[in-house]
């Protein structure tokens, strides 16, 4: 139903650096900003796609149960492609690019285009310390 969050949703298992983009918009699709929020570091970092910038966990949470109420209520969130680069036996960058539809129109987006997400990630704590997550707007992808 839109606009209404999901509780006690099954999730699959966070136990590798692939997994991460799949809890996401798993917690994202069930309107669950407090699985969302858990996925990153107390100190994380998330910029989003207009350049709001939030500098912990729970500023990550309340930004997202805001938006999942409000702003993407009647949105579903996909990948579309993951990117593991392992920079070390604990440490990795997690590059998924996201799909979003239905999002509710704000000032001049009407429709948001394909989403780049950037995850780094600590392995031995699996939870995220930074999350960047620009508009496509087509052209190269490096």
């Amino acid at each position: 139903m839109p606009g209404s969050m999901v509780r006690n949703a099954e999730y699959s298992p966070l136990d590798s650096p692939e997994s991460i983009p799949t809890v996401f918009v798993e917690a994202w699709n069930n309107r669950d900003p407090d699985k969302l929020a858990s996925i990153f570091d107390a100190d994380a970092e998330f910029v989003n796609v207009t350049g709001l910038w939030w500098h912990d966990r729970e500023s990550i949470r309340k930004a997202r149960a805001y938006g999942l109420e409000h702003i993407f209520d009647r949105s579903t969130l996909r990948v579309v492609t993951t990117r593991v680069k392992r920079l070390s036996d604990d440490i990795a960058v997690v590059h998924a690019r996201m799909s979003l539809m239905g999002q509710t129109p704000v000032g001049e987006v009407a429709s948001p285009r394909t989403r780049h997400t950037l995850l780094s990630h600590h392995q031995a704590r699996l939870l995220l310390p930074v999350a960047l997550n620009p508009t496509h707007s087509g052209g190269h992808h490096g």
